[in-house]
């Protein structure tokens, strides 16, 4: 699993890069291509125990077209009304926990041209499940291959389209699915361009 998981993540960041020429012809369909560096499980209490901590992920991310679930002359309100699909992966460069996950996305523009999105999704990831896992010495055990994910994103965005944003996210399965519930959190600078 893990080379497809690779491959796919691989993919996503290809298609960040096509994206913005391929939609010249049509737009319509996507509304944004993100590219970013996160530092890796940076949070983990047991510093200098954790294989993964503090390693280096390279992000892609589509966000699409915004579902249109109605108008209102509340800008906050029309941002929770029309939320944008999103997907994108994570490939970790020092080989350890990959992932992939799509969900929806609210965003806000602020005066001055500051943003803040939300996102709310699940993720998909090639990580260390439980203890009994042949990899699990120095790594957390996630517990479930399909976990919930949340992201920040805090940012500018220039009139042109181009965005540089602070993100953080977090995915864990909140005791749902597995007694292991280590979960895995990402912190970096993410830059993004918001087609016309």
């Amino acid at each position: 699993m893990r080379s497809s998981m690779l491959t796919l993540g691989v993919g996503m960041l290809v298609l960040g890069l096509v994206a913005p020429i391929a939609a010249k012809s049509d737009p319509s369909w996507l509304s944004e291509v993100k590219l970013g560096v996160l530092l890796h499980d940076p949070f983990r209490e047991n510093p200098g125990k954790d294989d993964e901590q503090n390693t280096v992920d390279l992000n892609g991310e589509i966000l699409f077209a915004p579902l249109s679930l109605g108008r209102s002359e509340s800008g906050v309100i029309d941002a929770l009304l029309n939320p944008r699909p999103h997907l994108g992966g994570l490939v970790n460069t020092s080989g350890y926990t990959d992932q992939l996950y799509g969900g929806l996305t609210w965003g806000y523009q602020f005066p001055f041209d500051l943003f803040v999105e939300v996102a709310l999704g699940i993720s998909v990831h090639d990580g260390v499940l439980n203890k009994s896992d042949p990899d699990a010495a120095g790594r957390p055990k996630l517990g479930s291959r399909v976990l919930f994910r949340e992201g920040v994103d805090v940012g500018y965005r220039h009139d042109s389209g181009h965005s540089l944003a602070f993100h953080i996210s977090h995915m864990s399965h909140g005791g749902f699915f597995a007694k292991e519930n280590d979960s895995l959190d990402v912190i970096g600078v993410r830059y993004g361009y918001h087609l016309p």
